[in-house]
């Protein structure tokens, strides 16, 4: 994904975070399907191109018509679905927590600033989560990268978008990709222990 199809994107997810926060669930599922959109335009430009002048509703039909696997036939399902006559979506899907899950399957990287082979710890300075979190990683002699979610409106909609619509912190992502949320201090020494073991 390109510079600005990064930032379009991280943009939608933002707006589509703050108006679900406002009550205001219709435009945040817009803003979502417009995220997705940017997803699959991404998808369809490394594989093959797409043809011009496509809005986004056709880029998401496009690839509906020969998706690359079921489970992305799924998620695009949701991404078109109507809502009902109380304007809910009928399968009850969250399209802005789908979003982390269409980029997997679609192969691409929305993760800003993960680097390989170090953990990531996205928090806030005023959480003592976080802070007895960041103690845990030094006391066992572990690098980490802390991410403020307040820093940064990408790191606050990454972490958001991960956690269903809450910007639950701390937030930790292992080398591996796994991840843990709002650990206990024994939950977090296990996934330590299993992650670097001594």
């Amino acid at each position: 994904m390109n510079i600005d199809q990064k930032k379009l994107f991280e943009i939608e997810i933002q707006n589509a975070t703050k108006s679900r926060a406002s009550g205001m669930e219709g435009r945040a599922r817009v803003c979502a399907r417009r995220a997705a959109a940017i997803l699959v335009r991404d998808y369809l430009q490394a594989h093959g191109g797409i043809p011009p002048q496509m809005n986004d509703l056709q880029i998401l039909l496009l690839l509906a018509e020969r998706p690359p696997s079921t489970q992305v036939s799924i998620l695009l399902k949701e991404y078109l679905e109507q809502v009902d006559p109380m304007y809910q979506l009928p399968s009850g899907a969250d399209l802005i927590a789908d979003l982390g899950e269409l980029a997997r399957l679609l192969g691409i990287d929305i993760n800003p600033d993960l680097p390989a082979n170090n953990v990531i710890i996205y928090g806030a300075d005023w959480c003592p989560d976080c802070s007895r979190v960041k103690r845990i990683f030094i006391g066992a002699g572990i690098d980490f990268t802390w991410l403020d979610v307040h820093s940064k409106p990408e790191y606050e909609a990454f972490v958001t978008q991960v956690n269903h619509g809450f910007c639950s912190v701390p937030t930790i992502i292992f080398p591996d990709g796994t991840m843990l949320v709002e650990p206990s201090n024994e939950e977090l020494l296990r996934a330590i222990s299993s992650h670097f073991p001594t």
